[in-house]
């Protein structure tokens, strides 16, 4: 059998086990901590040999075979092959996105979604569909009392941050929209890590399939009348389809168009949370506009989708479409540079008026198209009325000049004859002007053309990084850069900022921090400005201060964003953004997931971290929620091992000496523990060793700051050393929470390895203050210090504050010790329990 090496986050001891089932992963055997993952496994399951990709993904989850319903083990992926039963041979299923894809040797599985099944509410009946990010089924909605189609992401809950907001973005955006040629949808949302939406579950034929029918060409228009309202309905609410095809409008039974998935749909109303990423072409090339084909994603409106329209009425009318080619490249190629054939040169029945309005739909220059869908609509409304149309034909000269455009051997012989006046002109310009190549980069990039600037850019960066400008010309060069810097957030000014960091030009800092604090910026231009600042670190000018500027922004961010920040922040001010960022990190009015983005990279980017920051960290380590819990307790394990806790009280290579002298101590008297720090300084006299580091870190428990104080805790905790009880248990009564929480989880932490006395801790159950009643009752719970049981009685037995009643019942439950019983059974049976007691327990 295959074995999977997990480690321990407490002792960081390896433990290697056996095929271990997903949800039923063991504690450590050493000490009793949680054990991860050291690499990524495989998901099998032993029933019908489906296996996962290699993931890191969580094992502590129980996870069922998506064919069988098995629960999944864990395999090291080397060894997966010889030990899981590969079934008998099954036809391929399209791959599966992401490494949340199940396959059977070597074919992609389904979703998991069975006939017969159910997924939440639903009652599922049979796949309908699947495209490259969904499996549409038919199901059943009890609530609604009828079937609905039912689209659930083929990643689930492995899915990557794009997959997910892509899906989330096609049933937000089909969501707001209502309207009778817009397929409804009804619910969204997440079923165990599954995202899904429901909508109409439509009856039907796509409107491809009526091409090339018997349908005359007045009644294919017909259909595209409902489709213009359609979409300058959702023009009108902000929202650009940009994937409209034939394929994505259904006729139902009544011969209705509908227009469906939303999936690469743009939010153009000024709120988006989503934005498409500059440079990316998303769409189907053959009816994508020219922009859109360019990747300009800024240039992409409402009459994007009106080229898109223009495509299906050209092929409605011809049977074909205007743009095509052997591969992807051509078709963009053609897109972007080509002119149509006439609609009316491949088809009778295509008049100069429908001609007319089929190609000022397929304008290049977006200004040239119907400005709506609804103009669209009026024009064909108009000639399906026999009445004249807005669109004017193209005159025979400008087409002529179109055509002649693409024709580039034609083109360069009629040129030809004008090359060498050209040449001349020019060459007599230049020696006119004496103008040199920093003054024509300059005016290239004044001119504001994105080509011209980022040609300029080019051509100063070159030299510039290789050291090629003379002495007198570098700051002419940086002005130029500069220059283009400001000029928007085009590839130019992103080559400009990266070609400022790499010649380590500081006064570019403030410029690029202004860009990277602006969280609406386009994404390319964003990364590149925060590259930038990493780059320049702390020779950017004003540093401190722009990584104060951007630590605030981070508060704002999406996850992606503020993990791309923290480096920038990090590499500016080191110490000083380590603790704006922890301030930001517990702000509870920041989203979780930011929060989490945040802790997880100030682990990963190694900061300076002393004082509050450390002490805000500690905090977090015991926030209320699980996943920022877990990363700032991963953090933790990164930036406070126990050598960097002596280097901080300067113990440094003494530490070994320390622990030796504090072993002996616990060994001569582990059953006096009360006089375990006297007789520790007198081992310290006999053998002229090093100071106890309990010693040394507990006098930081008596420091003014809380957040001092909760390190020092934590830290105590942290050197396994068990003359750091006292102190700990001391700390219990501290009068801030924070403080006393993490005291608490140190003195569990040093249970699994040192003894721990409960007697002095139970006695602080006497305290006037229920808080530290309450933390100290959880604190013998985790314990599970048996011996405290007749202390927690008595003290049950005579607290009136509900919380604390509920910390001591939690606690005797959790110790299993019988004697608490008869204090327990007296609370829960008390008829005079309040109201709030009763229904908490």
């Amino acid at each position: 059998m295959s074995t999977v090496i997990l480690r321990c986050g407490l002792c960081q001891e390896s433990a290697a086990l056996a095929h271990p089932v997903t949800g039923s992963i063991p504690p450590c055997p050493g000490c009793g901590g949680v054990l991860s993952l050291c690499a990524p496994v495989i998901f099998a399951c032993t029933a019908c040999g489906a296996r996962s990709q290699p993931t890191t993904a969580d094992p502590h989850q129980a996870r069922a075979c998506p064919r069988c319903q098995a629960t999944l083990v864990l395999a090291a992926p080397a060894s997966v092959a010889a030990t899981i039963r590969t079934p008998v041979p099954t036809p391929a299923t399209p791959e599966l996105p992401s490494q949340a894809t199940l396959l059977v040797g070597e074919a992609p599985m389904a979703s998991g979604l069975v006939a017969g099944g159910s997924f939440g509410r639903y009652r599922i009946e049979k796949e309908l569909a699947r495209g490259g990010m969904g499996i549409v089924y038919v199901a059943v909605d009890p609530q609604l009392k009828r079937k609905v189609a039912l689209k659930v992401m083929i990643a689930g809950d492995l899915a990557g941050t794009d997959a997910i907001r892509r899906f989330v973005r096609e049933a937000r955006s089909a969501g707001q929209l209502k309207h009778p040629n817009i397929i409804a949808v009804h619910d969204a949302g997440e079923i165990e890590g599954r995202h899904f939406f429901t909508m109409d579950l439509i009856k039907g034929v796509e409107l491809g399939t009526v091409i090339g029918s018997a349908k005359t060409l007045p009644e294919l228009i017909e259909l595209m009348i409902p489709v213009c309202d359609a979409l300058h309905h959702a023009h009108e609410h902000g929202i650009v389809h940009r994937d409209l095809k034939p394929a994505n409008v259904m006729i139902d039974e009544r011969g209705r168009p509908l227009v469906m998935d939303f999936g690469l749909a743009k939010d153009v109303s000024g709120e988006a949370s989503f934005r498409s990423l500059s440079g990316i072409v998303q769409g189907t090339p053959a009816y994508m506009a020219p922009e859109q084909a360019r990747g300009e994603t800024k240039s992409i409106d409402r009459r994007t989708d009106v080229y898109a329209l223009g495509v299906m009425l050209y092929e409605l009318s011809t049977g074909r479409r205007p743009f095509g080619g052997d591969s992807l490249l051509d078709t963009i190629r053609a897109v972007v540079s080509e002119e149509p054939i006439e609609p009316a040169r491949l088809a009778a029945e295509v008049d100069p008026g429908m001609n007319a309005v089929i190609l000022r739909c397929l304008e290049k220059d977006p200004a040239k198209r119907y400005a709506t869908a609804e103009e669209l609509k009026v024009d064909l409304q108009h000639w399906l009325a026999g009445e004249a149309v807005s669109a004017k034909a193209i005159a025979a000269p400008v087409r002529a000049w179109r055509r002649l455009r693409t024709k580039p051997r034609l083109l360069a012989g009629l040129a030809a004859g004008l090359a060498v006046f050209l040449i001349a002109a020019l060459s007599l310009a230049f020696l006119a002007s004496r103008e040199d190549w920093l003054q024509r980069a300059a005016r290239e990039v004044a001119s504001g053309s994105p080509e011209r600037m980022a040609a300029a850019v080019a051509a100063v960066a070159a030299p510039l990084a290789k050291g090629e400008v003379a002495a007198g010309d570098r700051s002419r060069a940086l002005a130029v850069l500069h220059a283009a810097l400001a000029g928007g957030d085009g590839p130019a000014s992103s080559a400009a900022a990266l070609a400022l960091a790499t010649a380590g030009d500081g006064r570019a800092g403030p410029a690029l921090v202004k860009i990277a604090a602006d969280l609406t910026t386009e994404d390319n231009h964003h990364a590149a400005a925060v590259a930038a600042l990493f780059r320049l670190g702390t020779a950017a000018q004003d540093a401190e201060s722009g990584a104060s500027t951007l630590a605030k922004a981070c508060a704002a961010a999406q996850p992606d964003q503020a993990t791309r920040l923290v480096g920038a922040i990090l590499a500016l001010d080191r110490a000083g953004g380590a603790d704006a960022l922890t301030s930001v990190a517990v702000d509870s009015a920041v989203s979780a997931a930011t929060r989490v983005a945040i802790i997880n990279a100030l682990g990963a980017g190694d900061p300076t971290m002393v004082g509050p920051a450390m002490g805000r960290l500690v905090r977090l380590s015991g926030d209320p929620d699980p996943l920022i819990g877990a990363a700032a307790s991963r953090a933790l394990e990164r930036l406070r091992s126990t050598q960097a806790v002596f280097n901080v009280y300067g113990l440094g290579g003494r530490a070994g000496n320390a622990m030796a002298a504090a072993g002996k101590a616990l060994e001569a008297l582990a059953a006096q523990q009360r006089d375990l720090e006297a007789e520790g300084e007198r081992q310290d006299r006999v053998n002229n060793a090093a100071p106890i580091p309990a010693v040394v870190i507990a006098e930081r428990l008596g420091a003014t700051d809380p957040d001092v104080r909760a390190t020092a805790a934590y830290d105590l905790g942290r050197i396994g050393e068990a003359a750091a009880v006292p102190y700990l248990t001391k700390a219990l009564t501290d009068p801030d929470g924070g403080v006393r929480r993490t005291a608490g989880r140190s003195l569990v932490a040093l249970a699994t390895t040192n003894p721990v006395n409960s007697a002095p801790i139970a006695a602080l159950l006497a305290a006037q203050d229920p808080a530290i009643r309450l933390d100290v009752a959880r604190c013998l719970g985790e314990l599970e210090a048996r011996e405290a049981t007749a202390a927690l009685a008595s003290t049950l037995g005579k607290e009136h504050d509900v919380r604390v009643i509920l910390a001591l019942i939690e606690a005797l439950g959790r110790i299993h010790d019988p004697a608490g019983l008869p204090a327990l059974r007296a609370v829960l049976t008390d008829p005079a329990a309040s109201p709030e007691l009763a229904t908490a327990t």
